[in-house]
């Protein structure tokens, strides 16, 4: 059997308690590395989300009416557009890119682009819709927050906002 003397333990003890300082270090920079990729991650979802929401919602110096859909392919609908004030102009062929799931005739409110015959959803529905790449954020960041964060509940809670966000994203179309 070894003998264990005074400066045995020390030693055992120094190494244990480097060991302790190493992990605890390292706990640190993962933590602080998952926060800064779910900061990054949000942000990017929030500057790719904000032109379109800003101009379905916010944005004066869009020219807003209706778009009376003509017909749809993959990926975009067409169709005549009517301004809902006097000052703005009737484009006969408006493009809203995205497939709303509409029939030929339904009238869909719109706002256009500056300067372009492209269109944007107005309305909760364009809300929704414009946020999509921000839900998609929530998603890979509720990944982040549960793994290597260690906060489960919390991202259980981000997970279900986006899931929410896109359920209802697709039932207001």
């Amino acid at each position: 059997m070894p003998v264990t003397t005074d400066a045995t333990r020390t030693r055992t003890h120094a190494r244990a308690r480097a060991g302790s300082r190493a992990g605890r270090a390292l706990g640190a920079a993962r933590a602080l590395c998952s926060a800064l990729l779910v900061g990054l991650l949000l942000v990017a979802g929030v500057w790719s989300s904000w032109e379109t929401v800003h101009y379905s919602l916010y944005a004066k110096e869009v020219t807003r009416g209706t778009l009376t859909v003509d017909r749809c392919r993959t990926g975009e609908c067409t169709g005549a557009f009517v301004p809902r004030s006097a000052l703005g102009e009737h484009h006969d062929e408006v493009t809203l890119p995205q497939r709303i799931g509409r029939e030929e005739g339904d009238v869909v409110a719109v706002a256009l682009w500056p300067g372009s015959t492209e269109a944007v959803r107005t309305g909760l529905p364009g809300f929704l819709y414009g946020w999509l790449p921000l839900t998609g954020s929530l998603l890979l960041a509720a990944v982040i927050v549960s793994g290597g964060l260690r906060l489960h509940r919390v991202a259980c809670g981000v997970a279900g906002l986006a899931a929410t966000m896109i359920a209802a994203t697709f039932l207001t179309r």
